[in-house]
């Protein structure tokens, strides 16, 4: 290839070194291993004396392959410049063109680089990584700057916050998938909260209580009432319904139905052994939707809509005044059709 006469030499030097490097690593996945085709790359140049600032460790392969790229890059566009004064400007507008979108592509995410401190990405709902600290305190070189530094680039490189909602997009309008390992798409555009063992509350999967867990819980909690009502306070315990349990019907991994949950197993138990006064909101939903068409639940949240909260209200007030601890109807209230809500499980 270096010799080729079709060929400039950079561009000869780039091709071969690529080629080369490809082939080397190319043998090493052949012949070196137990099995042919089934080995692996040796990677034996390492910059141990600065394992803070380089940590990845490679191969002349690899080291071919990645200058052979960048010679080849550096080639295009000098030969596209060099063209352009050579010939008319009219017969390369489509070369420069491409050569100016490719450019503009490299160095938009660059130019629009995040640079302010502490910012949370609504995609993810959390806070992007913070430039790292180069010095510990004892003057020296920080034994995670490389890491913290990836975490960093990764974190606040332009255009990120884009880049995952229009994967989230694709991914769920073309391919129906879930681009949150958290969110589990329902059916009828349904999303449900599928972590902190959320959906085990119909997939039986959640850990059974045991009465010796019960018997902590119910120990635990009657001490939090006997100090409130050291300071003269009551202690009402109210427990509400995840969407889950009110709507398994709309969860696509299963054909779920309406069942106990460890919450209702914890309130039977401290009903039968104790006077903790425990409001369930669970059968409260469940006795609405049987008698409404109104949905209780945003389709696309993790909380109860304008409808549902009024009823727990409801439940509220109507048991504190069962109980004698307060003297007050609850207001009236009337609802209007709601405008489209995004919710916090859509992204």
């Amino acid at each position: 290839l270096i010799r080729n006469k079709d060929f400039s030499k950079p561009l000869g030097i780039a091709l071969a070194m690529i080629v080369g490097g490809g082939i080397g690593n190319m043998i090493d996945r052949i012949f070196n291993g137990e099995e042919l085709f089934n080995g692996v790359v040796i990677d034996f140049i390492d910059f141990c004396a600065f394992p803070n600032l380089w940590k990845w460790t490679f191969n002349v392969a690899d080291a071919f392959v990645c200058v052979g790229a960048g010679i080849l890059m550096v080639w295009c566009i000098v030969s596209l410049v060099k063209e352009a004064k050579e010939e008319k400007m009219k017969n390369r507008v489509v070369s420069i063109i491409v050569a100016i979108e490719f450019l503009i592509m490299i160095a938009l995410p660059l130019v629009t680089f995040n640079t302010k401190q502490g910012v949370v990405s609504e995609s993810e709902n959390r806070k992007l990584a913070s430039f790292p600290t180069i010095f510990d305190q004892e003057g020296k070189v920080s034994e995670t700057l490389s890491q913290d530094f990836d975490a960093w680039f990764k974190d606040n490189i332009g255009l990120r916050e884009q880049m995952l909602k229009l994967s989230g997009i694709i991914k769920y309008n073309l391919f129906h998938k879930s681009p949150s390992k958290k969110v589990e798409i329902g059916k009828d555009g349904w999303l449900f909260y599928d972590s902190e063992s959320n959906m085990d509350i119909v997939r039986n999967t959640y850990a059974n209580f045991e009465e010796e867990q019960l018997a902590i819980y119910c120990d635990q909690l009657i001490k939090v009432q006997e100090r409130l009502e050291a300071q003269g306070r009551e202690f009402v315990l109210i427990i509400p319904a995840s969407k889950v349990s009110v709507y398994p019907e709309y969860a696509r991994s299963g054909d779920y139905e309406i069942q106990e949950t460890p919450a209702d197993v914890l309130a039977d138990y401290l009903e039968e052994n104790s006077d903790i006064k425990v409001v369930r909101l669970k059968d409260t939903m469940l006795e609405a939707k049987a008698n409404t068409d109104e949905l209780l639940y945003y389709k696309t949240d993790t909380h109860w809509n304008m409808k549902g909260r009024y009823l727990g209200y409801k439940k509220i007030i109507g048991d504190l005044n069962e109980w004698g601890m307060i003297d007050s109807l609850p207001l009236e209230a009337s609802f209007s059709k709601e405008a489209p809500y995004a919710g916090d499980l859509s992204g």
